[in-house]
């Protein structure tokens, strides 16, 4: 987002796992829809609150939790995910080496047999 509003290039980037579908809208295409269209515009604010409620939510994970539980809450949350992404992608998702990552699910497998 950062990127997008100072018009500055980002020190992230995104890798796509997956086929996905993306649509790329220059910043001053975007802001003359968004004043052409008042209901895009509170479509857009409300979905930018979302996300920023999403991510707000993993940083205090980050802060709060240790990887195990970090990993758990994946598993809770999302297990789907580990039939469809590489576990050392996981791994860093979480924050964590996937030789950190292994070590924690051997762990919980052991506790759970």
């Amino acid at each position: 987002m950062r990127s997008f509003t100072t018009k500055i290039p980002s020190n992230h980037n995104l890798e796509c796992i997956e086929d996905c579908v993306l649509a790329e809208i220059p910043y001053d295409v975007e802001r003359a829809l968004l004043m052409r269209f008042p209901k895009l515009e509170k479509f857009a604010r409300l979905s930018l609150e979302q996300e920023l409620a999403n991510y707000q939510e993993i940083l205090s994970s980050y802060i709060i939790s240790n990887p195990e539980l970090r990993y758990r809450n994946l598993l809770e949350n999302h297990p789907e995910l580990l039939q469809r992404v590489p576990l050392y992608h996981l791994a860093s998702y979480i924050g964590i080496k996937a030789e950190s990552l292994s070590r924690i699910r051997k762990r919980l497998g052991q506790k759970t047999s």
